[in-house]
């Protein structure tokens, strides 16, 4: 993408090239790489010869940093319009050589210098001077940077021009295959320079290697070879290709399929044998027929397929030439099955790179028809446009479908633009059809091609074509299943649309079944229940009960009940949703549907196996809630009254043991049945279970309420105060999201019961939850109470504490004691966002401040003060192990009030001015029982570093320090002090406690903001060693 236009992009890289610095360095390469997208533009307008011109002016007059920012600027535009454009412009004159040479001997600080001289030495050596003085200096100055990987290829091209311009100084067992390459592409094939002896040496160099450069090397090899009738080392090389066509590395595979390539056109047009070069296509033909039609697709080696297609796709042009006989078997015989070709293996599906060469095939096909006396006939073109067609509009993989619908277009512009095939306008919609987003165009798709073919009743065999493509391939053979459901959305589509493929879909899904295979047989019984649900079928007279029966008993007899499914089995989790799928179908609509122990087994097979599978998640949970309100309700669906008995013991086991589904199914139940297990289970069911079941009793509330009473909502109220804490962290707030969208939802049954105290319960439940952090709750809770009391000002119900403080001063005038432990706990708390942390207290403090009088104010303090548990709350929580009959956790009061003292730190770290009428000796008093509790250093942390905080304030508040109060808070820092000091002594000079440092740190704190610094140094100098801690006196500390 471009930074600018064109043009001013040109003028800032002339401006600054002509007046290169360091500054301007970032921006003048910025600007350059903006070209990499469309590089030509450099070359049309000429450009490059002038930037050369800039960057070798006065080259070796300049200071070294001026020289390396030149060599920079050159790095990055051979990178952009190739090293082989930019190189040709440097200055030719040979007498710069010695100049050159002095450089590149000393020792280079940065690469991009060499880069730069050696790619000029490159170019020097291109003129018809023989440099027999210097030839050895130059061979052994570039060979000097071998070693340096981004200049090696400059080297070896230096040295093979140096080789090919000085015979009698090339050394065969000297070279390296690189330069080798560079020598033999310089060189005729009928050169005497090369003798037997060397050919056969380099022969031997390059296969004994399996890299790329030696097939590189190889064609050109070849060709010599062939000029001095060395016909075995022709055939060696052959074999040599061939025996590497299952090479693991990509790159390695291309390039081996384009030297190959060249091979077999030299035999074509140096040698005019046809002949053996039609052999070689031939073979490589037979070699990808074996593999897409003889052999297994599990077995199929995907490294050998796809070379052997990259050799097609690069001789295209040349057996569209030489072998138009071969080009219906490319056509009709490859490219269809290449374009389909999926390989399940250990969970991972292969095969793009099989599509994505076999578009390469079409691509080159169509390029082919370049040449006058190429012309692919009208088969040959349809099939391949069809096949390019599905590819670039329903693959998985959204590289294979640009690069078929690069491909299609290149076939559309060369072959179909001057034919009456297609219309233009049909050609127009064929390329501008969507392909990036495949869940949003695949059926929108679908619809449009079959639309446009339908047309013309020329074009109806290719909208057949596009049908039976979806059917056969995508829905039956695809192994992606997320393609094989939107290939079910696309023919429902099609069925809606076009009601006269209903019964032809069903010819094709009745020979599926036939087929008796149980993944097909699913796929198929899928796309049935979901036409019959719209009863399509039926709407044809086409009855399809018999497959439905047939197909249920394939996948029912193929489920193991005591075998468990692999986690990552999709295929059988795939056959679990079609099964319930069929079973809620036939329940609805088919007569005599009976439930039998055997399904049983297979029901809770599948609830067990699928309850926490992330596969199906919704459509399972969905599925099971109709499936058991279905079977709850009529009761002769069962074939024995035994059944239904085990069917409902089983349901209420797997509830009890927290499995999802029967979880998520449970108020499906009449009520009172549902009541029952109800309170059963709750108590048992983890956090994930208890949510589940809440988001299904929303729709059921409003009837179990009827039935019941209205015990459940004191239930569902208690359950906004669930604080679960488990290794997965705060479950619990799982719990108190479901239950706040129940009160979300029916707030009118909460606040219609007239039960005073369960309306005070909600409220008091939504305030806090709207002052804590868990964002899902806040926002429900808040937009609940909006509503409830009225509350709208511009903006609508946007969470936000300026917001909810506003909220709670208007209806509650700040003296909601729940709400404040919600924000405090917001404000104070320790694993939270700094910024989300830093909001609560800002906006508190604006909130504060503008609050009409100092009472008020003073209000607001009492009330956060009085919040905090005192020392007697937390030990007695401490030391009582609470049994909620709901199985609930509250709270834990010691984490709680760590956060509530956190809070007020950051308030008077903040400069919080408070009421002079405040009590602050008695903050100090519970700050130093709450001291003393014994089992938490995080709370003794939270207490010492608070009592410094509410020292300045107290000082802030009567504006002068109350040394009474300062000493009393520094005689109890030092008493904690000097006995954590002691125990280090006694422990034999162990480290210094947190709580050691914070003490010290605390002190130090008083001292240095309120002036005292003799106290100060006293202190600093006793931290030296605990001894000396330990001997301070309170007359030296005190103030």
């Amino acid at each position: 993408m471009y930074l600018g236009s064109t043009d001013s992009l040109l003028e800032s890289i002339d401006s600054n090239i002509d007046n290169l610095s360091n500054e301007g360095l970032d921006s003048l390469l910025k600007n350059i790489d903006a070209f990499q997208q469309d590089p030509s533009i450099l070359l049309r307008r000429n450009k490059l010869p002038g930037y050369i011109k800039s960057l070798t002016h006065d080259y070796f007059t300049l200071e070294y940093e001026l020289q390396l920012l030149r060599c920079k600027v050159f790095y990055n535009l051979s990178k952009v319009v190739t090293w082989k454009k930019i190189v040709v412009y440097l200055p030719t004159n040979v007498f710069l050589i010695t100049r050159l040479l002095e450089i590149l001997q000393t020792e280079a600080k940065s690469w991009y210098t060499p880069y730069f001289l050696l790619s000029w030495v490159y170019i020097l050596t291109l003129s018809p001077f023989k440099f027999d003085e210097v030839h050895d200096r130059i061979y052994k100055v570039a060979g000097k940077y071998t070693k340096l990987q981004t200049v090696q290829p400059i080297v070896a091209q230096i040295h093979a021009q140096l080789l090919l311009k000085n015979t009698e100084a090339f050394k065969p067992h000297d070279l390296d295959l690189l330069t080798l390459n560079y020598y033999l592409k310089g060189i005729k094939p009928d050169s005497t320079v090369i003798d037997e002896s060397m050919l056969h040496h380099f022969n031997s160099m390059c296969f004994q290697r399996d890299d790329i450069i030696a097939l590189k090397i190889l064609p050109k090899l070849f060709k010599i070879n062939a000029f001095h009738d060395e016909w075995e080392a022709v055939e060696d090389i052959i074999s040599y290709f061939l025996s590497h066509l299952d090479d693991s590395f990509t790159n390695y595979r291309f390039a081996l399929a384009h030297s190959f390539s060249k091979v077999v056109n030299t035999l074509i047009n140096d040698f005019d044998d046809l002949d053996t070069a039609t052999g070689l296509v031939e073979s490589c033909i037979d070699r990808i027929k074996h593999c897409l039609y003889e052999t297994p697709t599990s077995l199929i080696d995907h490294d050998f397929l796809h070379t052997n297609l990259l050799i097609i796709a690069e001789l295209c042009h040349a057996i569209a030439q030489n072998m138009p006989q071969l080009l219906n078997t490319v056509a009709m015989e490859l490219i269809p099955p290449a374009l389909k070709f999926q390989q399940l293996k250990m969970n991972e599906i292969k095969g793009s790179q099989i599509k994505d060469a076999s578009n390469f095939i079409c691509w080159s096909l169509a390029r082919s028809t370049r040449s006058p006396e190429v012309k692919l006939s009208e088969d040959v073109e349809v099939s391949v446009l069809l096949n390019l067609l599905v590819c670039s509009s329903f693959d998985r993989d959204l590289l294979v479908r640009r690069s078929a619908n690069a491909a299609m277009q290149e076939l559309l512009g060369r072959c179909f633009a001057a034919t009456n095939v297609f219309e233009n306008d049909a050609i127009m919609k064929i390329i501008e059809l969507p392909i990036l987003n495949l869940a949003e165009n695949y059926v929108d798709n679908a619809d449009e091609i079959y639309t446009l073919f339908t047309k013309n009743e020329s074009h109806k065999p290719y909208a057949l074509f596009v049908l039976n493509w979806l059917i056969d391939i995508n829905l039956a053979a695809n192994c992606d299943l997320y393609i094989v459901r939107l290939t079910i959305e696309a023919l429902l589509r099609l069925a809606q649309k076009f009601p006269n493929t209903i019964s032809h879909i069903k010819i094709k899904l009745d020979r599926l079944i036939n087929q008796k295979d149980t993944l097909i047989a699913a796929r198929s019984l899928d796309l049935i229940l979901t036409m019959e649900s719209e009863e399509l079928f039926s709407s044809q007279n086409i009855s399809t009960s018999n497959e439905i029966h047939t197909v249920m008993d394939i996948m029912l007899e193929s489920v193991k009940i005591h075998h468990r499914a692999h986690g990552n089995d999709i295929n059988e989790f795939f056959k679990f949703f079609v099964i319930l799928k069929g079973w809620v179908f036939s329940l609805r609509k088919l007569q005599n549907f009976s439930f039998t122990g055997r399904q049983i087994e297979i029901c809770f097979h599948i609830v067990r196996m699928t309850s926490d599978s992330p596969y199906y998640k919704s459509e399972f949970k969905n599925l099971f809630n109709e499936f058991v309100h279905s079977l709850s309700r009529e009761p002769h669906l069962f074939a024995t009254s035994e059944d239904e008995v085990s069917f409902w013991t089983i349901f209420e086991k797997f509830t009890r043991l927290n499995n999802s589904l029967t979880s998520s199914a449970l108020p499906e139940l009449p009520p009172a049945k549902f009541y029952d297990i109800f309170l059963k289970s709750l108590p048992i069911m983890d956090s994930q279970r208890k949510s589940r079941l809440l988001d299904s009793l929303i729709d059921h509330l409003p009837n179990i309420v009827n039935t019941t009473g209205n015990s459940i909502l004191n239930i569902i109220v208690q359950l906004l105060n669930d604080y679960t804490i488990t290794q997965q962290g705060d479950v619990g707030r799982l719990v108190r999201i479901s239950a706040s969208k129940i009160v979300a939802r029916h707030k009118d049954i909460f606040w219609e019961t007239k039960d005073q105290q369960l309306i005070d319960d909600v409220v008091s439940n939504l305030l806090r939850l709207s002052g804590e952090q868990v964002k899902e709750a806040r926002i429900i809770c808040f937009k609940t109470l909006c509503k409830v009391y009225g509350y709208s000002v511009e903006g609508g119900c946007e969470v936000s504490n300026s917001r909810l403080l506003d909220f709670q001063h208007q209806f509650f005038q700040g003296k909601s004691s729940a709400f404040w432990k919600g924000y405090m706990v917001t404000g104070g708390a320790i694993n939270f966002s700094i910024s989300e942390v830093t909001n609560a207290i800002d906006d508190f403090m604006i909130y504060y401040y503008s609050l009409p009088s100092d009472q008020d104010r003073l209000n607001i303090c009492n009330c956060l003060m009085r919040i905090i548990p005192s020392a007697k709350e937390v030990t007695e929580h401490q030391n009582t192990i609470e049994k909620n009959v709901l199985g609930l956790t509250k709270p834990d009061l010691l984490k709680t009030t760590i956060t509530f003292l956190n809070f007020w730190t950051r308030l008077m770290e903040s400069g919080l001015m408070i009421d002079p009428h405040f009590n602050f000796n008695g903050v100090y008093a519970k700050i130093y029982n709450l001291n003393l509790i014994k089992g938490s250093s995080l709370l003794k942390l939270c207490t010492i570093q608070m009592l410094p905080h509410l020292l300045s304030s107290q000082v802030y508040s009567l504006n002068e320090i109350d040394r009474a109060f300062a000493n009393k808070v520094i005689r109890r820092l030092l008493v904690l002090a000097q006995r954590e000091a002691q125990q280090k002594v006694q422990m034999s000079g162990s480290e210094s406690s947190l709580v050691q440092k914070a003490l010290i740190e605390a002190l130090a704190q008083i001292y240095a903001e309120h002036g005292y610094l003799k106290q100060l140094e006293i202190l600093k100098n006793a931290t030296a060693n605990d001894n000396a801690i330990i001997a301070l006196s309170e007359s030296q500390l005190i103030l």
